[in-house]
């Protein structure tokens, strides 16, 4: 997975690229989230390491 986060008045840049690809979480049933978490690589403006971490509601469940 990746991401691409824009600041253009700060003239900020980055691709966010998940170092695992499988690092989503069902979690419906004991927090009602579904969310994916992982250590990321980051390009772009700036550079380096890290880790991200993501929460989302499916409706459609």
């Amino acid at each position: 997975m990746e991401w691409v986060i824009e600041i253009p008045s700060r003239n900020i840049y980055l691709e966010v690229k998940s170092i695992s690809e499988n690092s989503e979480f069902d979690a419906m049933l004991t927090t009602y989230n579904i969310y994916w978490e992982g250590a990321v690589k980051v390009q772009g403006s700036h550079t380096g390491l890290g880790f991200m971490e993501l929460y989302y509601m499916d409706n459609k469940r």
